[in-house]
């Protein structure tokens, strides 16, 4: 049995085999097996929780590279800061998905950055694809956060349940010219006004900007995954 399997999303994305693994398993594997686990795919990525990484000696040597720390928290709405003010929220369910595209920043500490095929063109394309499948599934979860006319960003949430939503995604426009922090909070709020008691959704360690803000927000984090990639020749 293998120990990958397609991701369909990053395969339509980059338009070639892309698989993602599980297994710590994979970490073991010599060079030799990894390439023959990994035949069929051009890229490979491999997620492993922490606390479940093999301790007794320096892990890979096959030439999976890390290229990133995730880690999951989750977060009660029962006490959120005061709600901004000067933004407003439009749920993507009244105004349906952009015209054109979605006004993304560039984002920082994104490990598929670090692929050859991958430039600043390419990873706003994935982030447009993601946002338009959320739109898509979830719209009432989905939301413009306002200034007037301008658009200062966007939040992107799949319900778990009747109280708690997945917040995949919180991002900001180049016209945006408030704190993150702010964005995150009225995006809460807007949760909140939902019903919404708990969030949950995980974030890169590398990126300290999120790290701050996730902070500041009080999160509590409940996991710890490291992620390594592969690019074949």
């Amino acid at each position: 049995m293998s120990l990958l399997s397609l991701h369909a999303f990053n395969t339509a994305w980059l338009g070639v085999p892309f698989a993602v693994g599980f297994d710590p398993a994979l970490l073991r594997l010599s060079a030799a097996e990894l390439e023959a686990e990994a035949a069929d795919y051009r890229y490979v990525e491999v997620r492993c929780a922490v606390d479940a990484l093999p301790t007794d000696r320096l892990l890979p040597a096959n030439g999976l590279v890390q290229v990133d720390t995730q880690l999951g928290y989750q977060l009660s709405l029962r006490r959120l800061a005061a709600r901004p003010e000067r933004i407003d929220v439009v749920p993507f369910a009244e105004s349906g998905p952009p015209d054109g595209r979605f006004r993304f920043l560039p984002f920082a500490a994104e490990r598929y950055a670090r692929l050859q095929a991958v430039d600043a063109a390419k990873l706003d394309e994935r982030y447009q694809r993601w946002a338009l499948d959320l739109v898509g599934e979830h719209p009432d979860g989905s939301f413009q956060l306002v200034s007037g006319e301008r658009v200062l960003g966007y939040a992107f949430g799949r319900p778990v349940s009747a109280t708690e939503v997945n917040l995949d995604l919180v991002a900001a426009t180049p016209e945006c010219d408030v704190p993150g922090l702010g964005l995150y909070v009225r995006a809460l709020h807007a949760y909140a006004d939902l019903g919404i008691t708990r969030v949950t959704a995980a974030f890169s360690a590398h990126n300290l900007a999120a790290v701050n803000v996730h902070v500041a927000l009080g999160c509590r984090i409940t996991s710890a995954t490291d992620i390594w990639l592969l690019e074949r020749a």
